[in-house]
């Protein structure tokens, strides 16, 4: 009997091969912090298509809910907030292989749940596209007279968007083989003391990450404009930083012609 040990992740055709061995892959990587931290939108259908006007958007968020409606767009005239394509160097953002246990790291994964005790899958992020309004273009004097004036969606919490970028995700799924197979087609890999082969067709997802401001902490500035920060000054950069949100769960925005 002949006894043959395989890289992991290689595209096979066995015929009448015995003994297969594979080194071991390690399963559910951790998910890096800083993705943990973006707020994340996951039903895209329409904003990945229109991601520059979305950048500089309003958003009103329902009470203590994770549903938002999108209100008119704010910046400063003349400003252009063009797609930028994220550079194959800082694209990756995730790549693991994972079962079930995955789905404890969060919403980010909880697709993993779903997973039989004979599955596993192959799950790459990488961003690909983003728009992003640079601190010394954030309309402030407009954005704080908006604050100061009566909302006109009563009981919303105000967002404004200075940033967006899309998350493109890829997902293989894979099933358990017996490792004495032959005619086995396809790549497989060997974890957790057992051997999966790759089934079916690679899906896509994807993500939206946004960058807000929240726009009720200019509520503070009880003095107006003329308290803002000088523009191109490093206080009023600053300033924004202040501004950032923290991150939010957002489940719904609803589309609505911008003003």
């Amino acid at each position: 009997m002949k006894r043959v040990v395989l890289a992991t992740g290689l595209a096979l055709l066995l015929a009448g091969c015995t003994g297969i061995e594979f080194a071991p892959v390690p399963l559910n990587n951790a998910l890096p912090q800083s993705f943990k931290e973006r707020t994340l939108y996951p039903r895209t259908e329409i904003f990945r298509h229109q991601l520059p006007e979305l950048a500089g958007s309003i958003l009103y968020r329902k009470g203590g809910t994770n549903e938002f409606d999108r209100g008119a767009r704010v910046i400063k005239p003349g400003v252009e907030v063009p797609l930028q394509t994220i550079k194959e160097t800082d694209a990756a953002v995730y790549s693991s292989k994972i079962d079930r246990g995955a789905s404890v790291q969060g919403s980010y994964l909880a697709f993993a749940a779903s997973l039989g005790e004979e599955q596993t899958a192959s799950v790459d992020m990488r961003d690909t596209v983003m728009v992003f309004i640079h601190w010394n273009d954030v309309p402030l004097d407009e954005l704080s007279k908006l604050v100061q004036s009566p909302n006109p969606n009563p009981g919303t919490h105000r967002y404004w968007v200075q940033a967006a970028l899309v998350t493109a995700i890829t997902i293989d799924n894979y099933a358990e083989i017996s490792t004495s197979a032959s005619g086995v087609l396809g790549e497989t890999f060997g974890a957790k003391g057992n051997a999966y082969n790759k089934q079916g067709a690679t899906t896509h997802d994807y993500w939206i990450s946004m960058e807000l401001l929240d726009l009720e902490k200019l509520l503070g500035n009880t003095k107006g404009i003329a308290a803002l920060p000088a523009p191109g000054s490093s206080e009023r950069q600053e300033f924004v930083k202040k501004l950032k949100a923290d991150t939010v769960k957002i489940e719904k925005v609803k589309w609505t012609k911008a003003n």
